[in-house]
């Protein structure tokens, strides 16, 4: 929001001339609602927000006056970003953090020939607001219970005037194959919000007054 009021010029003399420049401007408001996604199982999700935000310009030109007080107010301008919740539910995460950039206002003011003026300028300072990006992300959990190998012992009997009794059996081998878990990654991708407005110019053309000369010069002849 710029809010420049208006200026009054008086001369007193002859000639009175005021003029009032005002200029209004509106609020650039920027709301970005938050982006939910909730993903189960062996899922990615990703956001880029890309924000960008170019304030205003604001130029006036001030030429000859007399006894002339210049009053320019310029309000803040306010971006709200409101936060990004990701919630994720698998073994990889991979964070983009957000950028904003707001460029600072530009104001210039060029003073011509004046008397007895005085110029007040009041620019208060920008507010960016950006809520924090919440991640929330639940580890996956891999169990593997171990193998257990049980090998009994053989027990061998020979009892006298028989033949011998024995007793074989194969060895008890148990093999598994590995535990993998691997997934491809999802990769989501969103275009960049540029808001964009062009510069306010205000200009004026100057003040002259020539018949208070010309009265002069004709009583003097």
């Amino acid at each position: 929001m710029s809010i420049q009021h208006h200026a009054i010029y008086t001369q007193h003399d002859d000639t009175f001339t005021q003029h009032n420049d005002t200029s209004n401007q509106h609020n650039d408001t920027s709301t970005q609602h938050n982006d939910t996604s909730t993903q189960y199982n062996d899922t990615f999700t990703q956001h880029n927000d890309t924000s960008t935000q170019h304030k205003d310009t604001s130029t006036l030109h001030n030429d000859t006056s007399t006894q002339r007080n210049d009053t320019s107010t310029q309000h803040n301008n306010m971006s709200i970003q409101h936060h990004d919740i990701y919630t994720q539910h698998d073994d990889t995460f991979t964070q983009h953090n957000d950028t904003s950039t707001l460029h600072n206002d530009t104001s210039t003011k060029r003073n011509d020939t004046f008397t007895q003026r005085n110029d007040t300028s009041t620019q208060h300072n920008n507010m960016s607001i950006q809520h924090h990006a919440i991640y929330t992300q639940h580890d996956d959990t891999f169990t593997q219970h171990n193998d257990t190998f049980t090998q009994h012992n053989d027990t061998s009997t020979q009892h006298k005037d028989s033949p011998p009794y024995i007793m074989t059996r194969p060895p008890n081998i148990m093999t598994h194959s590995p535990n993998i878990m691997t997934r491809p990654p999802n990769i989501m991708t969103r275009p960049l919000n540029i808001m964009t407005r062009p510069p306010n110019i205000m200009t004026r053309p100057p003040n002259i007054n020539k018949h208070r000369y010309l009265y002069w010069f004709y009583i003097v002849i």
